[in-house]
């Protein structure tokens, strides 16, 4: 089952979600042509933070950077509905409610839901020397813009899902596998195989057995392999975030990694989302995993492995 390659397509800048508060100009003034082409720009829409930052209060300087100390998080979190824009003479503010993206796995898709925390943003604007264009673009640069794609800036181990090339395989016995489209792993004996291949109930044709280094690759542990399996050894959980915790939900992400011979996790990547940033929090508590090492004879193997990691803010 592929997720929906709905990322690819969205358009950061143009994302439009109802709102229920207005902006109206300082103390009930008539807005300045700033305010006015800011609030005709972004009031009443969602755009996605470039960064991806956590922080309910975040402030930019005069080009639109972070200034002090910001908290990365996660594109699954970073929407944020503008619903007020006011400006005095050292800044400009924008207010809004964070979105989340929840993976809907009956429609194959990411659903935006609203949370209910707020989001400050303050932008340093010195009205007596600095143009209205450059304010407009110093605002503009904290959002992703409507060309840009969360596939360009998302880290690596988001590409399987943005990219549509997760899938799950149904298995004769058992929990169904789930894999990277593509995935090789190498036999005791020295044949290449397709991950998930070995109980599944429609087999795929065995991948050709030219043209790859099958010392690159890792091994495969099933039921016909003599190979000891890796045992996790330290596994921290992973941290929560507001977002989740607001929203009151449980559920579960599924990774793929490599176990190395010195039991280090390698190439995490993420085969089966859940959003709301819980994904990339399994990401990084899964890095700081330690494992004893699989085992072929007594020497440690690589091998590549699938992890579930469990959600529950109820």
């Amino acid at each position: 089952m592929n997720p929906q390659i709905w990322l690819n397509l969205r358009l950061p800048a143009v994302v439009t979600i109802l709102v229920s508060m207005l902006s109206v100009g300082a103390f009930g003034s008539a807005p300045s042509p700033l305010e006015a082409a800011l609030q005709s720009k972004y009031v009443g829409k969602a755009f996605t933070l470039r960064g991806f930052y956590a922080d309910d209060h975040l402030h930019f300087d005069s080009n639109g950077n972070p200034r002090g100390n910001v908290h990365p998080g996660s594109w699954t979190t970073s929407l944020i509905a503008i619903q007020q824009v006011k400006i005095s003479a050292d800044k400009v503010e924008l207010k809004g409610l964070r979105f989340a993206d929840l993976y809907d796995s009956k429609q194959s898709k990411f659903v935006p839901v609203r949370t209910k925390l707020d989001v400050t943003l303050t932008v340093d604007f010195d009205a007596a020397a600095q143009s209205d264009a450059a304010a407009l673009n110093a605002v503009e640069h904290i959002f992703l813009g409507a060309n840009e794609r969360i596939l360009d800036v998302a880290p690596d181990y988001w590409r399987a899902v943005l990219l549509g090339l997760w899938e799950t395989v149904p298995q004769e016995n058992g929990p169904d596998c789930h894999r990277i489209k593509g995935t090789l792993q190498r036999t005791v004996g020295g044949d290449i195989v397709m991950a998930c291949e070995e109980n599944a109930k429609t087999k795929l044709p065995s991948p050709p057995q030219t043209g790859v280094d099958i010392s690159s690759l890792p091994y495969s542990v099933g039921k016909k392999t003599t190979i000891v399996p890796p045992r996790v050894a330290f596994d921290p959980p992973p941290a929560y975030s507001d977002v989740p915790r607001s929203l009151i939900f449980h559920g579960k992400t599924i990774l793929q990694l490599t176990v190395t011979p010195a039991g280090a996790p390698l190439g995490i990547a993420i085969v089966e989302p859940i959003g709301c940033g819980l994904d990339d929090q399994a990401v990084r508590a899964v890095e700081t995993w330690k494992f004893k090492p699989a085992m072929l004879k007594g020497v440690p193997v690589p091998v590549q492995i699938s992890v579930e990691v469990s959600f529950n803010t109820r």
